[in-house]
């Protein structure tokens, strides 16, 4: 049965669990902070849907269109600040929501230290939707409830990695004309064990917990985030991403990404999705109004998506780029994150050390990570004899 399988086959995306007929799987976290399928045996009665139904076992073909490629904005600037990108996603949640649909997507737990999907139907909700986890989301109940509610009429737009959308189609096993679904850029999911060590750290060298936290802060410009958390006792913490060790782990030390993640199989053209959201990372400030501000990637993948594409036109700017624009600026559209060989040494001590330590212990810079910095001094370097020309 599902569970025994190879670890590096299983997303984590917990389709299996809800596609079982007799309720037989449930979930163990194992020493990496990761859940995996467990199967009861007396109920499983061997009808072998975990496996046939599994993304990762019968990984669907495409239906969908070669993307039409967009960078994009929205025109609100405080939507587009507050956001990770260039707001694309508000802009789409908002039309469903007016429209009295639902919208599920990823929020941080209530402690911080952890993420998972929910469902909103209502623009109050939608805030804390809005902004980066970079920690894998738990999508426990978040199927059964989307598809409730299809059944019901109701529209729905769903956003998560590649992955769990693979496993919301695996689960439904049906199109419906009122769902739309977004999958987003994804480098990996990261281990919520080591999310839950870097709050832990942050919390200890700030002497109180997290009343809010943010990847991408923008304070400094799209294109210099950083990352930035504030604290019950009214201290901030901000760090250049180079500089905050999550985004070392993660980015330039791949560190803490699930297994399968290295070898992903939803990293495709067609996407299986109707719409693909992301960074237009290394797009011209010359063609973007306040690029400080973040421009989103966005994919076209169908008639679907295109619709509702349409429906937020009013409320965007965008410009049409090619794939090869695209691919430029983000290997993740295309190509998994190597595997840094100290990472399973990284997340085996976990808990016996600070995850400081352990970080600057294991941390390996690739080339690539050496590369980004040469590159973004030679941009600076130019605009500022630019700058003096003028």
């Amino acid at each position: 049965m599902i569970d025994k399988y190879e670890k590096k086959t299983c997303n984590g995306c917990k389709a299996c669990k809800y596609i079982c007929p007799k309720s037989a799987i449930s979930y163990e976290i194992d020493n990496e902070g990761f859940w995996y399928p467990k199967v009861d045996y007396s109920l499983c009665v061997e009808c072998g849907l975990c496996i046939k139904r599994c993304p990762d076992k019968t990984l669907r073909v495409s239906t969908k269109e070669q993307p039409d490629v967009k960078a994009a904005w929205s025109v609100d600037k405080s939507v587009r600040l507050a956001s990770t990108s260039g707001g694309l996603f508000y802009e789409l949640a908002r039309t469903v929501l007016i429209r009295g649909g639902y919208v599920a997507g990823c929020v941080y737990d209530s402690d911080f230290k952890g993420a998972h999907h929910t469902v909103i139907h209502s623009m109050e909700e939608l805030p804390p939707l809005m902004v980066s986890k970079y920690v894998e989301s738990d999508t426990d109940g978040v199927y059964p409830t989307v598809r409730s509610l299809l059944e019901d009429g109701e529209e729905v737009l769903f956003v998560g990695s590649a992955c769990q959308c693979a496993g919301l189609y695996a689960y439904l096993n049906k199109d419906y004309e009122k769902l739309t679904v977004v999958d987003f850029l994804c480098r990996g999911a990261n281990s919520p064990k080591a999310h839950r060590k870097y709050i832990e750290y942050l919390e200890a060298a700030y002497g109180a917990k997290i009343k809010n936290l943010r990847s991408k802060d923008k304070r400094n410009g799209w294109e210099k985030f950083g990352q930035s958390a504030v604290f019950m006792n009214g201290k901030e913490y901000f760090a250049d991403h180079g500089e905050d060790l999550r985004v070392v782990a993660y980015h330039y030390g791949n560190l803490m990404a699930r297994p399968s993640c290295l070898d992903c199989k939803f990293k495709t053209l067609p996407r299986l999705t109707d719409l693909t959201l992301g960074d237009f990372w290394g797009i011209q400030a010359s063609e973007v109004d306040d690029i400080d501000k973040g421009v989103s990637l966005l994919f076209i993948n169908s008639q679907k998506g295109r619709k509702l594409f349409d429906a937020i036109c009013d409320r965007i700017v965008f410009i049409n780029k090619t794939i090869e624009d695209a691919e430029r600026g983000n290997r993740a559209i295309l190509h998994s994150a190597s595997c840094n060989k100290n990472r399973e040494a990284f997340l085996a001590n976990l808990d016996n050390y600070p995850f400081d330590v352990l970080v600057n212990k294991y941390r390996e810079w690739p080339r690539r990570g050496v590369r980004f910095y040469l590159g973004a001094l030679k941009r600076k370097i130019k605009k500022l004899i630019e700058g003096g020309a003028q």
